[in-house]
């Protein structure tokens, strides 16, 4: 892990943990062996020879199956392959050394202990099985004999798995990863044209409701000035979970409650966790992104849809983060009289500049460092809309061009008297004057003006007309956007809350121009839930392809394979059992359980292949005798892959959100995928071996009747060559 760049994090402590049990099957497998070779009366080292050596292609199928499983997860774009690239680098590296422990290193530990234990109990060197073995040993080969006795029947179990794992899957509510209780509650307050005076007030009120929440330690507050003046955001840390009963995503709901009876603004409160998408303003797990070319429709159409979705139960929060337009004033200049005038656009851009951009004027150098003097108005001047009305601009210093430069030298002064003739005058001697001093003199937005100038009021140029515009504008790639920021109500899937949605944009008439997409801290909604089925969907036809070049065999691998299925069926039931959604990690837990049922079905396969070549068994009796001898490592490797799950599932405290789905998927899964596969394998193996032996005639007759057909044929063509 080190070499690769991995750290000691949740995820990858996940990855040991689970593997655990992964790396042990190849040691049982192993040990098993090498007793049972020890059972049947050859020597330690005999036995440690033999053992290890008729397990080594098992335990490289095995090997090659699980990293196989987990190469699409590694590869996968986008977050899914940042965050749980990690995960099955770890379980890569994890089973790569472990083969190479089993094979090498298990066999000599074992004859190694076995001479120790066999010098001090002599009458313990065999392999005496215990009652409870005697008693499931008796049982197994009954209900074994009935399936191999009904091997078509058998394997009907296998289509009806999938088509029951298949609504399971479709009928659960999926989230793209839990949300986690990081032990922060973050909200938010915004209000209709609120100053900043405002916000500050409304702020340290909801500042004290949350701190007043005994859950809550402390509390930072600050003003979001970057989406307006109307805007604040607070964060609470929580006490720690074992000081505190309720989870931060109920802590969260309370304090928004708390907020309700106050009128004065807008208030939310979220738990965030460790994955989050901010988009806009918000950082909810999830968000309904609005976008549209024209800046002013997306703001507007999502207060709308907000104010709609908000009557529905399954959405516990929905706030929008775009703030109600506010009042400004546009310009319309008239470019005939500013002409006239001699008042060019870029003049009255560099005055309204100079007068609230803040520019800098100048710099001041000491010997202590340099000092930027910049340029505004007093403030009594700031806060007033009708200061434009009497605002001043000057008719020189503009840059004219093209014919607004050739009109100019067409303008006569002579008798010129007051109005706007005398400021056209006077504009003209300006330029010219200009034009002789090189510039100099021109108000061009410098800070200081030398020269004489004749001033027009800007409500001669222009017409000014109150408007409302949006506070800010948020922009998503190329378009502007607004986005809602949605919390689910406990067992509300993504495809409910789509449908909802898109109900309720229907409903409205929002504008065509407005396109919408829902989006959560994996990013698209929708498509995630199409990665994680595309992620499964490889790394089956991955072992497929594995399997098939170790096998040399195309039906081997769908025996194999065959296993997965009631894996899927167990994580779901798990899942549902304790009332968890299908997320990120319940995808992790079934690539896992892939790779799990995938090495008892392979236990299987390889015996009874390896007993029909060496041995020329029937298919019936090899894999008969390889279920009954391999009864005993499978479930001691199923046992131990359980017991490695176990404290995934029923540890708490921080992160327990990403460990229980895991844990309890695994335990499902391992469970169901279990029985059905000490069932259902056998039959399939003995039913594709009838179908490859009736093939095999099939091919043969043919050849057969084609053989005969040629020598049949060949004394009348003789005859006809005469």
């Amino acid at each position: 892990m080190h070499l690769a760049g991995f750290g000691l994090d949740n995820l990858s402590l996940m990855a040991l943990t689970v593997v655990t049990g992964l790396v042990v099957d190849d040691a049982i497998v192993v040990i098993e062996n090498i007793m049972r070779h020890r059972a049947l009366g050859l020597s330690i080292e005999d036995a440690a020879i033999m053992g290890g050596s008729e397990v080594v292609f098992t335990l490289l199928s095995i090997t090659i199956s699980v990293l196989a499983v987990f190469a699409p997860i590694g590869l996968a774009p986008g977050l899914t392959g940042r965050l749980f690239g990690e995960f099955a680098g770890t379980v890569g590296i994890a089973v790569t050394v472990s083969l190479v422990l089993s094979c090498v290193v298990t066999p000599c530990l074992t004859a190694t202990l076995l001479r120790l234990t066999e010098a001090r109990h002599p009458a313990r060197s065999g392999n005496a099985p215990s009652e409870e073995e005697s008693r499931v040993a008796g049982l197994y080969p009954r209900i074994l004999d009935l399936c191999l006795l009904h091997p078509g029947k058998t394997v009907l179990l296998l289509p009806l798995t999938l088509l029951v794992a298949l609504i399971l899957f479709a009928r659960m509510p999926k989230i793209v990863f839990p949300k986690q209780d990081i032990g922060i509650v973050s909200g938010g307050s915004r209000a209709d044209g609120a100053t900043l005076e405002d916000t500050r007030a409304r702020i340290a009120r909801f500042s004290r409701v949350m701190l007043s929440d005994p859950a809550v330690s402390h509390v930072v507050a600050y003003l979001d000035t970057s989406e307006g003046s109307s805007h604040g955001m607070v964060f609470a840390t929580l006490r720690d979970m074992t000081d505190r009963r309720d989870s931060a995503a109920t802590i969260a709901r309370r304090i928004a409650a708390a907020m309700r009876h106050e009128r004065h603004g807008e208030y939310h409160a979220q738990a965030p966790g460790n994955l989050m998408t901010r988009v806009g303003s918000n950082s909810s797990g999830l968000s309904y992104i609005l976008r549209s070319d024209d800046e002013r429709l997306p703001g507007p159409a999502a207060r709308r849809l907000a104010r709609a979705l908000r009557r529905h139960p399954e959405f516990t929060n929905v706030e929008e983060d775009s703030d109600p337009p506010g009042e400004s004033l546009s310009f319309a200049i008239n470019r005939d009289i500013a002409a006239r005038l001699g008042v060019t656009p870029q003049v009255i851009g560099s005055a309204l500049s100079d007068a609230f951009g803040q520019i800098t004027a100048s710099v001041v150098y000491s010997w202590r460092g340099q000092y930027n003097v910049v340029m505004t108005l007093q403030d009594q001047f700031l806060h007033d809309p009708a200061l434009l009305r009497n605002f001043w601009v000057s008719p020189s210093g503009g840059s004219a061009s093209g014919s607004a430069a050739s009109n100019t030298i067409r303008v006569t002064t002579q008798g010129a008297a007051g109005g706007s003739s005398a400021l056209a005058a006077t504009a003209f001697r300006n330029q010219i004057a200009n034009a002789l001093a090189g510039g100099v003199t021109a108000s061009t937005g410098a800070a200081v003006a030398t020269g004489t100038e004749t001033l027009v009021p800007l409500s001669m140029v222009a017409t000014l007309a109150p408007t409302l515009d949006p506070a800010s504008v948020t922009h998503l790639g190329y378009a502007s956007s607004a986005s809602i920021a949605l919390d689910l109500a406990p067992g509300v899937s993504l495809e409910r809350a789509h449908a909802i949605i898109d109900a309720e944009s229907r409903a409205l008439s929002l504008p065509a121009a407005l396109s919408g997409v829902l989006q959560s801290d994996e990013g698209d909604a929708g498509k995630s839930t199409q990665d994680s089925e595309m992620l499964v969907l490889g790394a089956i036809v991955a072992v497929y392809l594995t399997l098939g070049i170790l096998y040399e065999n195309p039906f081997h691998p769908l025996t194999i394979l065959s296993t997965v299925p009631s894996a899927g069926i167990g994580a779901v039931l798990g899942l549902d059992l304790f009332g968890l959604p299908f997320s990120g990690m319940a995808v992790v837990a079934m690539l896992l359980l892939t790779g799990i049922s995938l090495k008892n079905a392979i236990m299987l396969v390889d015996f009874a292949v390896l007993a029909q070549r060496t041995r020329a068994l029937t298919p019936r009796a090899a894999i008969r005798e390889a279920a009954l001898l391999r009864l005993r490592p499978i479930l001691m490797t199923t046992g131990a892959a359980a017991l490695g799950a176990l404290p995934l599932a029923v540890m708490g405290g921080y992160g327990m959100e990403l460990r229980q789905p895991l844990g309890i998927a695994l335990i499902g899964g391992l469970v169901v995928s279990q029985i059905q596969t000490m069932l259902t394998t056998p039959a399939l193996y003995m039913l594709i071996a009838h179908l490859q032996a009736a093939s095999r005639a099939y091919r043969a007759r043919r050849v057969g009747e084609k053989a005969k057909g040629r020598g049949c044929d060949a004394p009348h063509d003789h005859g006809k060559r005469r």
